[in-house]
């Protein structure tokens, strides 16, 4: 259902366009309507410097802005809900540049924001993401099929607190401090709802919180409780500790229908919904509770252990322990709570509805982490195995997304929620938050093709843990006493089944991604040192691989390669040599995945390059020199 203030926009848009046209100039068209933005594009003009001037409708002075060659131009800083007028040069005549008719723009209100959280859901809990049939959420998969499904969405670390920090600072664990599910006493940094708070939104927290004792600064309406059991528990309200009978699920929807009830008319709102479902333990409403039970549950294909090359912490911390019917047990009682959020999200969203603002609301539903469910013979989060990192991220905005859109070449992330809220919102992105906004990764202002993920000791078995997991390759790198890596092929093995950290063909692969790993670390800021080194190994290690490798002598080798000065300024050099000669490729990449440089060379055996990086930002590249099948990657800081 597209809103009444859109069909307007449109409409306007298209009358502004038609009447240009019928005095013989071409329109300038306007896209990416924002609160504060909007993005103006245009022809050329003969003399090619292009300019653009805009003004509040009934303001005198006109603020122009100067664009070089470029046709398109995106105007920051306006005001929400204000009508602006605009011209763009068409030329010069006699000395003086001349100006189009003027034209209409409307900037949109800031939009409404609700953020749907579920504790431990999995990614491939839905259909519309590969779940089972009888599961049916046709309310939960429209926010998906109503805008946008991001087929990969991580978190920071994999475990309900620090998630749920990141989630609220846009930042990692190692900058936040949450690094366990132990209560701080207060949050150092600012959260979102501070900001939005304070630039106007009217701001409510219902749920789970878990990683803060209340109350807390930031939310104008709040009910929580980060308790364990579902019924008839005490919630943290701002009367105090206050006891309130029913089921969670009930009691946090009820909430939020209150505080949606309580927004002040003249106010954007913005409303926190943490569930406690589908976490332990798995008490579902009783109006679920009879659910699926004729039903088939899911069970993995991969419920054995690992038997080769496998971290001893493995099944010392994280051993799922229980027979098949436990597993079976656990999926239907898990589906019986999703079955209560699914409720839940459809009395909220019929809410919104009859509230007149579905459509100026932006709708995100996701989790905290996901969980282990006896894959591996494993249970719990905290691995970076992809039943534990993978999540869902459902986004519905009209502004932003048409329907059926489908996002499966960029990687989303848990510290990109508080970014995306300040972006739709219409303000900039705070220094300080490592996140981005997601519109901008799908648009092209950023990109994403890999990411850091982190895990830190804190008194049980598990180590410190980095990983690093692009589309194609995870590699996993545990801080023990002996040398514990693990590297799964995830093209070939998408269970994650051998670790194939020993496999001689994919020694300079490996080698690549302990590189991405310190290059990302950097990039985020990561100055933890791991202070911290357990008694943990590979067990059952086979220390040549079992693949079979090839006999033939290769087409190409690269013996030798080098990059100097290093770190470096303004230029820098790149040498090779060859076991024979062949074409190569030189690709230099910063952290982002973005490309600096490429160049094809056909040499002799050796090879030096001089490559001007003085307009690179600070900061550390990737400098990929492959020729034939044949790889080596160097790591180059720019100072």
């Amino acid at each position: 259902m597209v809103s009444k203030f859109y069909k307007l926009l449109v409409i306007s848009v298209a009358y502004i366009s038609i009447g240009c046209i019928a005095f013989g100039q071409l329109p300038a068209q306007v896209s990416e309507i924002g609160p504060t933005s909007v993005r103006v594009s245009w022809q050329g003009s003969d003399d090619n410097l292009e300019a653009i001037r805009y003004r509040k409708t009934g303001d005198s002075d006109w603020i122009t802005l100067l664009t070089g060659s470029s046709t398109t131009l995106k105007i920051s800083n306006l005001k929400p809900k204000t009508s602006y007028e605009y011209q763009v040069k068409t030329g010069i005549l006699n000395g003086y540049e001349t100006w189009s008719a003027s034209e209409k723009m409307l900037t949109i209100g800031r939009p409404n924001l609700l953020v749907i959280l579920v504790d431990d859901g999995r990614y491939d809990n839905y259909t519309v993401t590969g779940g089972p049939a009888f599961f049916q959420t046709p309310i939960i998969n429209s926010i998906a099929e109503e805008g946008a499904n991001f087929e990969y969405c991580f978190p920071s670390l994999s475990t309900c607190s620090p998630s749920r920090a990141s989630i609220v600072t846009g930042t990692y664990p190692h900058h936040h401090g949450v690094f366990s599910n132990a209560l701080v006493d207060t949050m150092l940094l600012p959260t979102v709802a501070t900001i939005l708070q304070d630039s106007g939104y009217y701001t409510g927290f219902v749920g789970k919180y878990g990683f803060e004792k209340w109350p807390i600064a930031g939310y104008d309406y709040f009910l929580q409780s980060s308790s364990d059991p579902y019924w008839n528990v005490p919630y943290d309200t701002p009367t105090g500790n206050d006891f309130i009978p029913g089921h969670k699920t009930t009691v946090f929807t009820n909430a939020a229908k209150d505080f949606l009830s309580s927004v002040p008319p003249d106010k954007p709102f913005c409303l926190f919904l943490f569930h406690k479902a589908p976490h332990v333990p798995f008490e579902p409403r009783p109006a679920d509770s009879a659910l699926y039970l004729t039903e088939t549950m899911p069970f993995p294909d991969n419920f054995f252990p690992y038997t080769e090359s496998y971290p001893s912490y493995l099944y010392e911390c994280h051993n799922f322990g229980n027979t098949e019917d436990t597993v079976v047990y656990e999926w239907l009682k898990y589906y019986q709570l999703l079955a209560g959020v699914e409720w839940s999200v459809g009395a909220v969203l019929t809410k919104i509805e009859n509230m007149g603002v579905l459509d100026s609301t932006l709708i995100m539903y996701t989790s905290d982490n996901g969980l282990l469910k006896g894959e591996h013979y494993l249970r719990g989060k905290q691995l970076a195995q992809e039943e534990s990192i993978r999540l869902p991220m459902f986004i519905r905005y009209p502004a932003w997304y048409t329907p059926g859109t489908v996002i499966s070449d960029q990687m989303v992330m848990n510290i990109d929620i508080a970014p995306t809220l300040i972006d739709a919102a219409g303000f900039n992105n705070p220094a300080n938050m490592d996140g981005w906004s997601i519109h901008d990764i799908t648009t092209g202002v950023k990109s994403r093709k890999e990411f850091l993920l982190e895990f830190y000791y804190r008194d049980d078995c598990t180590p410190t843990m980095y990983a690093v997991r692009s589309f194609d390759y995870k590699y996993v790198y545990s801080a023990c006493d002996s040398v514990v890596e693990e590297f799964y092929d995830l093209i070939n093995d998408p269970k994650e089944n051998i670790n194939k950290i020993n496999y001689a063909s994919l020694q300079d692969l490996i080698q690549t991604y302990r590189y991405k790993l310190d290059t990302l670390r950097q990039f985020y800021g990561d100055t933890i040192l791991t202070d911290t080194i357990i008694n943990c190994e590979l067990l059952n290690n086979i220390a040549t691989g079992i693949e079979n490798e090839s006999d033939d002598e290769p087409e190409s080798g690269i013996l030798y390669a080098s990059v100097f000065p290093n770190p470096g300024h303004d230029l820098i050099t790149v040498s090779w040599s060859f076991l024979y000669t062949k074409e190569t490729e030189v690709l230099i990449t910063d952290i982002t995945g973005r490309q600096v440089f490429f160049n094809a060379y056909r040499n002799d055996s050796n090879r030096n390059i001089s490559i001007d990086s003085e307009n690179w930002q600070t900061g550390m590249y990737l400098i990929s020199i492959r020729s034939g099948d044949q790889e080596k990657v160097l790591k180059y800081v720019k100072q």
